[in-house]
């Protein structure tokens, strides 16, 4: 008995290995069968978030981050990458708690990041739908504190905090107000829910063809909605919580179009892309994009102009770049629709890409349609034509970060203003021998929306290094000779606030010397330019320049003696392609954080240099930074700037050396001298926007 036992054991420690289902007894000898043991528990089902990114276009690549109402990622990894159509999956973790927000951003920067937000987790074992978009993005900015939808992404406690009731009040609000539209891509606007009504990305079905037709834009810090493909119909405020009776949004009123035909456009700069540097310039695959290419029977012998250039001048560079191979170009953003009595529509179409380095860029581009140019080969009848100007100008709305380092004791010495955001127009007129037709060019008169009623006016400054003409009167007058502006200043400010952090960043400053009866700067909006009386009260009202404002040039030239012509050689209009940002909006756009170090390049004592290297910390959320300046100036030394430089991608350091072997001089409060450090952002919606660090 003794030695079977051992023997059982024996077997039993080998058939436990093997997971033997028969059990073994012990020592007693008992050969009597046990119940085989309960298998091992299910692991718990997990609950699982997926929707689709997309802004039309499908945000193939997205990075995706899911946090709970704690701040904490409900997600088993983070962040979750989007697939070719858009759509991401999170597995939850179980301790996930609602409200979940949703950050989404593109890692090539083509596309400014978007939220969203569910009010409720899914169960265990089942899926819930929240998707991304612009009007996600602008559904929770209507929910947030100013109307700031990344306040949410930066304090989870106003995630915690919100009303599932408003949440679902924003929604069911704006679903009303864009029911034509729902309906009109075969959704059931009775059903139909932004973000947890499923949908495919680029399928040019249902939601996706909803978000090709409707543009949110801001306006007055306002989100605002519209049809592209309604022509003419204006923007009409979002809906919120509380509204009752929101302005409708109309369905498309173009008639034999398709989103779709658009797509040449991607398809074709991507052929020609494909092709290396080396031989693209002269490869067939680069051609079928411009109107020259179209038979010229049915175009009327049309030829691709934009602001002054043809095909080489606009494309040729970027064409022969190395950089460029095998770049890839998103869908076109269909940013406006214009239909001609000829058939011969227009639009207005925002074409993103990256090289081959990752690096994003864009053109805003003019294509028109001319019908009976399609073949076997190119199905589509749209082509690439340009604006069709002669002269390189435009317009575009203007926003600044602007951080004074001068002791607030010397502020009234120097006659300079405290920290502030401020936003206007920027206005850009190739100066003389710097752009196609310039040459002989005298002045500019631009007229428009948010500009002084007599125009601006606008010359050349003499022996300055830049190539824009400069702000020279607010009085419209055309000076019969030749006369110089004094300085570089070519963008016309609106509004500023009282400061750039708290309250102040949200509550605006006088313009200066708006109370006088005269104005002290040229560049800054006065009451007196719009026919208004001087007022320590007045404000510019900024629901003056919507979308799309039109503004009218005039451009002037030498005359064969010398004189000044004294009508206007070359005319034409150009708008706005996005509104003007408020300044006490200002505060709510993504900002990189300048270090200690950089600002002390900015403040009382800073030595004089040739080479300062400037630093900034990467706001994940905010535009890169495309190019820097240091600009400078002491009655020893004169003007004495650094070249624009262009920064690489994903850069947060750059050195900037005086031109011509100078050195930026040394800064104190004894006499007048600055240094202003200035970081340009890569914006890629038609807009500009700079943050600077100054000393005066």
């Amino acid at each position: 008995m003794k030695n079977l036992s051992k023997a059982r054991a024996l077997q039993c420690a080998v058939f436990a290995l093997s997971a033997a289902l028969t059990a073994c007894g012990g020592g007693g000898g008992d050969d009597s069968s046990a119940a085989p043991p309960p298998p091992p528990p299910s692991p718990p089902a997990q609950a699982t978030l997926s929707g689709t990114v997309a802004t039309g276009a499908a945000l193939a690549g997205a990075a995706v981050v899911v946090t709970d109402r704690t701040g904490t990622s409900a997600c088993t990894a983070s962040p979750v990458l989007a697939d070719p159509a858009g759509a991401y999956r999170c597995t939850l973790v179980p301790s996930a708690a609602a409200p979940l927000l949703l950050v989404a951003t593109d890692p090539a920067g083509l596309v400014e990041p978007m939220v969203s937000l569910t009010t409720a987790v899914p169960a265990a074992g089942q899926v819930g739908t929240a998707n991304v978009s612009p009007l996600t993005t602008a559904i929770v900015a209507q929910l947030a504190p100013n109307r700031d939808a990344f306040a949410l992404a930066r304090d989870p406690a106003l995630v915690a905090a919100l009303d599932p009731a408003s949440v679902n009040a924003v929604k069911a609000n704006v679903v009303r107000q864009l029911a034509a539209v729902i309906s009109s891509v075969q959704l059931d606007p009775a059903t139909f829910d932004f973000v947890s009504t499923p949908f495919v990305g680029g399928s040019n079905t249902g939601a996706d063809s909803l978000l090709d037709q409707v543009r949110v834009t801001f306006e007055n810090g306002v989100p605002v909605v519209a049809n592209v493909l309604t022509p003419g119909a204006a923007p009409v405020a979002l809906a919120d919580a509380t509204t009752t009776s929101a302005p409708a949004v109309g369905a498309t009123t173009v008639t034999g179009f398709s989103i779709t035909e658009l797509d040449v456009f991607k398809t074709a700069f991507e052929a020609c892309f494909a092709v290396p540097s080396a031989t693209r310039p002269d490869s067939a695959a680069c051609d079928g994009l411009f109107v020259d290419d179209a038979p010229s029977a049915s175009t009327g012998g049309a030829t691709y102009r934009n602001s002054g250039y043809d095909t080489e001048g606009s494309f040729g560079a970027l064409v022969a770049s190395a950089d460029m191979d095998g770049a890839k170009f998103n869908r076109p953003e269909l940013l406006r629709y214009t239909v001609m009595n000829d058939g011969r529509d227009q639009a207005v179409i925002n074409l993103r890409f990256a090289d081959k380095n990752g690096v994003g860029d864009n053109r805003i581009l003019t294509v028109k349609k001319f019908p009976g140019t399609q073949s076997a080969t190119r199905t589509s009848a749209w082509w690439l034509y340009g604006n069709q100007r002669t002269v390189n100008a435009y317009v575009r709305a203007a926003i600044r970060k602007q951080e004074q380092l001068l002791p607030e004791a010397f502020h009234a010495q120097y006659d300079v203003a405290p920290s502030r955001y401020q936003t206007g127009l920027e206005i850009f007129i190739a100066r003389p021998g710097r752009g196609p037709n310039s040459e002989g060019l005298r002045y500019a008169r631009v007229k428009g929306p948010g500009l002084p009623d007599a125009g601006l006016v606008y010359a050349d400054a003499n022996g300055l290094p830049h190539n824009w003409m400069t702000i020279f009167n607010t009085t419209g007058v055309i000076p019969a000779t030749q006369q110089f502006a004094n300085g570089a200043q070519n963008i016309f400010y609106l509004q500023r606030t009282l400061g750039i952090v708290g309250s102040d960043a949200f509550n605006l400053r006088t313009n200066p010397y708006q109370a006088s009866p005269t104005p002290q700067f040229l560049f800054w909006a006065h009451p007196t330019m719009y026919g208004e009386a001087p007022s320590a009260s007045w404000r510019f009202d900024l629901s003056k320049v919507p979308s799309w404002s039109r503004y009218a040039f005039e451009l002037f030239y030498a005359a064969p003696d010398g004189s000044t012509e004294p009508t206007p050689r070359v005319t034409f209009s150009s708008s706005i392609v996005t509104p003007v940002v408020p300044a006490a909006y200002a505060a709510t756009q993504q900002w990189h954080e300048i270090p200690a170090a950089t600002r002390a390049l900015a403040s009382d004592g800073a030595p004089a240099a040739s080479t300062v290297t400037l630093d900034w910390v990467i706001n994940p959320y905010a535009q890169r930074v495309d190019s820097v300046n240091v600009y400078s100036y002491s009655d020893a030394t004169g003007t004495v700037n650094s070249p624009s430089i262009t920064v690489g991608k994903s850069a947060s350091s750059q050195a900037a050396t005086a031109s011509g072997g100078g050195q930026f001089p040394a800064l104190t409060t004894s006499f007048y001298t600055s240094r202003t450090l200035q970081w340009r952002y890569k914006i890629l919606d038609g807009s500009y926007k700079d943050q600077t660090v100054q000393f005066n």
